[in-house]
């Protein structure tokens, strides 16, 4: 509200130190900006003409001026000042602009002033946005001084829900909870009948730095020590978390010592829309670690009370495009409450790394990777939850590949491939990873050749750690390679990634991976659809197969179009790599082979004959090269970009 009333800084009064007239010098001195040069109301000679003016002309000359103008007056002499004083204070809107400015300023005397020109001076109205103006701005003196005037003394409902919210932020500092709520507003708020929130504010009075002594007795009137209280968006915190964020371990202690429950209760207790379980002080201190420095030393505290650092929470991750898992969730932990919260990836000299702080929270018997639950009696029994997530999935679809170029997002992502600490998830690491080859092309020039390098390194890391006991997902995570290269446009970074596809097929055949070995229900991950027979099991396609029935539709889909060679490029450059690492192009599925599978079109088109005088389309052109590949013979790129005859 104090934004809109810009006439009364212009305005600028001048009052007198003493209560309620005057003025001295000193005071016209101290306020800012508020002593103006008599020649800027032209001059002496015209203010000695206003002084002799009968007051009925005084008052007609008086009419069309503005408060400020006015303001300007008061600072002449103090004939003038007596005689527009009236007229300036007697109105309640220049009363009203007067105070807001000295709530602002902290200028008492201006509020003495104002107030005793009011209708009832004795007890002015003094509306309760004073009392927030002079919160905000952090005047206690004023403050007070309105307190004691009966600003309280018109509190509504809505207003009193304001001035908790005001009182209670963390910029008061403190000061004025502590003042209010052993006095008057305590009272004040029970003669309201407000609800707990603004009777009992324990959350926000702790935030704000409340004493101990307040909290008492803030808890002697009644608060609930365990309440949860909003927190952003669909989060909540409570007492004892708050204490956390607060950094501050007596009242800590001082909450456990009153009842405060150190686990937060049973989470079925709660509402399924809590998010990343904030209530619960072990949460609380995770979220710490991540965005403050006293982090740690708050998590030692909440583990040394009791905490289980093993403790779950239902996820509050939510994709309502994915409604295909009624009542089921998963849980997290402190420590993957940790990594969501991670804001930055650059740390201050003489602070632990995330990599470091995950080896300290593993030390301490963290738990790293949720679990899925079913139907356990949630207040929201309707709850659907989205398929279970890996922290690398996590991490990677929040920063995106581009964080790469982070050295301490790098160590994490190395921290979380460990063998122990993948817990056998390391196909869909591999998956995952290798999604993020086709994301490089929109990675800044600046980082992309380290962002590739990074990746490069990660993927071939986790493959040198396959085990024969990784057979079973090997072809899995081959088609998914294979796939991240078919939809590449840059020709360079083809090359390169073409190498470290071979590198990756050489690691998993290394440990019994076989190309030929047939996984049908994998194939739709390339992204196509197929027709064959599977009566079977042999009948199922291999990854060849799949590979030239898409490579087979583009071509015969862009006969009369400028091809675009960079798909055909990739897909040839697969095609000989599975050849040269063992894959059969001779393996018939539904009858067919690979070969057969590319030709197809041309085998049912007449023109395929070739009589004497026919010119090769280019796509026939680039069928004839692909074919060539799967008869062993060498693959030349530069072909493609030959003219047709």
């Amino acid at each position: 509200m104090d934004s809109g009333h810009h006439g009364w800084r212009e305005m600028e009064p001048v009052v007198s130190t003493t209560y309620p007239r005057g003025p001295t010098n000193a005071v016209v001195q101290e306020m800012d900006s508020v002593t103006v040069n008599m020649e800027a109301i032209n001059g002496s000679k015209m203010i000695a003409s206003l002084e002799l003016l009968p007051q009925e002309l005084f008052d007609d000359v008086l009419r069309d001026l503005h408060d400020h103008a006015l303001a300007q007056l008061l600072s002449c002499n103090k004939l003038l000042r007596r005689r527009v004083e009236p007229r300036l204070y007697g109105q309640e809107i220049s009363r009203d602009k007067a105070i807001r400015w000295a709530c602002r300023k902290g200028f008492l005397p201006t509020i003495f002033l104002a107030t005793s020109y009011d209708d009832n001076a004795a007890a002015p109205k003094l509306p309760v946005e004073y009392l927030r103006l002079a919160a905000r701005n952090g005047h206690e003196d004023v403050f007070k001084v309105l307190v004691e005037m009966g600003a309280l003394n018109y509190l509504d409902m809505d207003e009193c829900r304001l001035l908790v919210r005001t009182l209670c932020s963390p910029g008061t500092k403190n000061k004025f909870v502590s003042y209010m709520y052993p006095h008057k507003f305590g009272d004040t708020i029970q003669t309201l009948r407000q609800g707990p929130n603004v009777a009992q504010p324990l959350v926000p009075l702790i935030r704000a730095g409340a004493p101990p002594d307040l909290i008492r007795l803030v808890v002697s009137r009644g608060a609930d020590l365990n309440m949860k209280w909003p927190y952003k968006t669909r989060e909540v915190m409570s007492p004892l978390s708050a204490a956390v964020f607060a950094n501050s371990e007596s009242l800590f202690l001082l909450l456990l010592q009153l009842g405060a429950k150190i686990d937060g209760g049973n989470f079925e207790e709660a509402s399924a829309l809590l998010h990343h379980g904030l209530h619960i002080p072990v949460f609380a201190a995770a979220r710490t670690m991540a965005i403050a420095r006293h982090g740690r030393a708050m998590m030692e505290l909440c583990l040394a009370q009791g905490s289980r650092i093993d403790h779950c929470v239902p996820s509050f991750d939510v994709h309502l495009q994915r409604l295909n898992e009624p009542d089921r969730y998963y849980l997290v932990t402190p420590m993957i409450v940790y990594l969501q919260s991670i804001k930055s990836w650059k740390t201050r000299l003489g602070e632990p790394t995330p990599a470091e702080e995950l080896v300290w929270l593993l030390d301490k018997g963290a738990w790293l990777w949720p679990t899925w639950k079913e139907k356990t009696g949630l207040a929201w029994s309707g709850a659907q939850w989205i398929p279970f997530h890996t922290c690398i999935e996590w991490l990677l679809g929040k920063w995106g590949i581009a964080a790469l170029r982070y050295p301490n997002f790098v160590a994490v992502i190395k921290f979380l491939l460990q063998p122990e600490y993948r817990k056998g998830y390391i196909n869909i690491h591999l998956v995952f990873l290798r999604y993020f080859i086709d994301e490089l092309g929109g990675v800044n020039a600046r980082w992309r050749a380290s962002v590739h390098g990074e990746l490069k390194a990660l993927i071939l890391a986790t493959l040198s750690d396959l085990s024969a006991g990784d057979i079973t997902t090997n072809l899995e995570m081959l088609i998914y390679c294979m796939r991240t290269l078919i939809r590449e446009t840059e020709y360079d970074e083809v090359k390169k990634k073409l190498i470290l596809n071979a590198e990756a097929i050489d690691m998993m055949r290394a440990v019994g991976g076989d190309i030929n070995t047939c996984r049908g229900r994998t194939f739709n991950g390339l992204g196509y659809s197929s027709s064959w027979p599977q009566t079977q099991p042999d009948d199922e396609p291999r990854v060849l197969h799949v590979i030239c029935a898409g490579l087979c539709r583009l071509i015969s889909g862009t006969e009369h179009m400028a091809l675009a060679t960079h798909d055909i490029r990739n897909t040839a450059g697969i095609l000989e790599i599975l050849i040269q690492k063992g894959a059969d192009p001779m393996i018939t599925t539904g009858g067919r082979s690979a070969f057969d599978i590319l030709l197809a079109p041309w085998a049912r088109n007449p023109s395929t004959s070739r009589p004497e005088g026919w010119k090769k389309t280019r796509g026939q052109a680039l069928a004839d090269c692909l074919a060539d590949i799967l008869r062993g013979k060498a693959f030349d790129v530069n072909q493609l970009d030959a003219p047709v005859h």
